[in-house]
């Protein structure tokens, strides 16, 4: 008996120094698997938070397809007008508010050497876009260095009027004959439906004064095709399927205007282009900050409905750039052209910066565009 006690004992002890590992081992496996998770975690938060991914090319692949449609008959001399639907919308690609971004999220996305950039200027850049979370987005480009800097170039909005410079530029292409005259079917600026206008007053007042009837009467007698084949051959995603409008990037819009610079500088009809591109009514945005400096080709859009407020423009410095800012802004809010001009005013220093770097001209001088 006495030996089968000490057996029992025994086997007893040995299952309690047994257990007692088995629970140390799981308490420090669980010990290293938390604190793997929060050093994944830390470093996924510094990475968010980057100031500058110099490497990384601003460009977008978006999606392709979707299609909008607002009209209504706009001018714009006192402040950003807005064009009110009427036509069914193909939204599937504009995007809202990423769920996993954090609002206190910026990334500036670069391409090229920015060596000659301060870093206080790019901290101020991100602020601006930081001071509108998730409403911001913009594409900048150097035309002669192709350095970029850009942040969420790729969301796509409702591109509301900036659409109308593009589509003539697709029209103007083909050689059109500007003097043609068209039976207007609605009001164009105070002009009764019925009245007779030249192809170039339709351009006038699509471009000039913003007017989506005029636009309107050019897709009627032009189509979305001329325009959706001169998105192919741009490679942008951009599609007028139905109605008048389409879904936009920041950087898509860069991407026509882009081409709208080079057409300025190679033919007649680009450069009448560009004098009604020089000349808005409404300019309130890069426009303000920039046009007394430079000539500007630029469009603006805005819709209260679909509370967008957009404005792309290559600006004629001796250096030339494109400056594509697209927003959720509506344009109704109080300073809602307050970011336009900020984002306008660091970007042009920037530019600057990037021209002399690169040892280009900094001075004013004639522009081929002029």
């Amino acid at each position: 008996m006495y030996i089968i006690r000490k057996i029992v004992i025994l086997i007893c002890t040995m299952l309690v120094v047994s257990a007692f590992c088995i629970l140390c081992s799981a308490t420090v496996r669980s010990i290293e698997k938390g604190y793997s998770a929060s050093a994944d975690k830390s470093n996924t938060e510094v990475n968010s938070d980057t100031e500058l991914n110099s490497d990384t090319e601003a460009s977008s692949d978006a999606e392709s397809g979707n299609s909008g449609a607002e009209s209504g008959n706009t001018g714009a001399e006192s402040g950003a007008v807005s064009e009110p639907g009427l036509d069914s919308s193909d939204t599937s690609r504009d995007s809202g508010k990423n769920p996993s971004q954090d609002d206190s999220d910026v990334v500036l996305v670069c391409k090229g050497n920015l060596d000659g950039v301060s870093r206080e200027l790019l901290i101020k850049l991100k602020d601006i876009v930081k001071s509108h979370p998730n409403s911001v987005s913009f594409y900048y480009e150097n035309l002669d260095t192709g350095i970029a800097i850009a942040a969420t170039p790729d969301k796509a909005y409702f591109c509301a009027s900036v659409v109308k410079a593009p589509y003539i530029a697709a029209v103007l292409k083909k050689g059109v004959d500007t003097s043609e005259v068209v039976a207007i079917k609605e009001d164009v600026c105070n002009i009764p439906a019925g009245a007779e206008l030249t192809v170039d007053q339709l351009i006038y007042y699509s471009l000039v004064h913003s007017d989506n009837n005029s636009y309107i009467e050019l897709i009627r007698k032009y189509g979305r095709a001329v325009f959706n084949s001169y998105s192919e051959e741009l490679g942008v995603s951009s599609r007028i399927t139905s109605g008048h409008f389409c879904s936009m990037t920041a950087y898509e819009a860069a991407v026509y205007f882009k081409d709208i610079y080079s057409f300025a500088l190679e033919s007649a009809d680009g450069k009448y282009l560009a004098e009604y591109m020089k000349k808005p009514i409404y300019n309130q945005q890069i426009g303000r900050v920039l046009s007394k400096k430079y000539p500007v080709l630029q469009k603006y859009g805005a819709s209260y409905n679909r509370s967008v407020f957009h404005n792309t423009a290559v600006v004629c410095a001796p250096s030339p750039y494109v400056l594509s800012i697209f927003t959720d802004i509506n344009p109704a809010a109080e300073e809602s052209t307050k970011v336009f001009r900020d984002i306008a005013a660091v970007i042009d220093e920037i530019n600057t910066a990037v021209a002399e770097r690169n040892a280009l001209p900094v001075n004013a001088e004639e522009s081929a565009a002029d």
